[in-house]
């Protein structure tokens, strides 16, 4: 069994249609279809995402390794973060706006902190 068939034998385990799993990872339903009739193999992309849907790891999905797919905590496997999972959940660009706008307060922070270390640094004496 290969990836594609793995990811619909876990859709049809969790009673999930294409519709709502393509609106889940962020792709038109036709995309699915694709994947099924191995037109494209752009889910490679996605692996991480639908994943996450399905509740299983990208190594379950790409091996089949039993072992590896629940995401289970018992077994090591650290779960995403609430805002992880929100972050995942946007669009591509809406991520990149996000990260721009992280770098953004990142820098305005550093900024913050570099003016009062000099401020701090002003008055004192010279060789102290």
């Amino acid at each position: 069994m290969d990836a594609v068939n793995r990811i619909f034998d876990l859709l049809k385990q969790q009673k999930m249609d294409q519709k709502k799993f393509a609106e889940k990872i962020g792709v038109r339903p036709q995309a699915i279809t694709e994947w099924k009739k191995g037109v494209t193999s752009s889910y490679t992309k996605r692996l991480p995402k639908i994943a996450e849907v399905l509740n299983t790891t990208v190594e379950y999905l790409l091996s089949g390794n039993e072992d590896a797919k629940s995401l289970d905590t018992t077994l090591g496997v650290e779960t995403p973060s609430e805002n992880e999972l929100i972050f995942r959940s946007l669009p591509p660009e809406r991520q990149e706006e996000v990260l721009r706008y992280m770098r953004y307060l990142v820098a305005q922070e550093q900024e913050k902190k570099a003016m009062a270390e000099k401020k701090e640094g002003v008055g004192e004496p010279a060789g102290e």
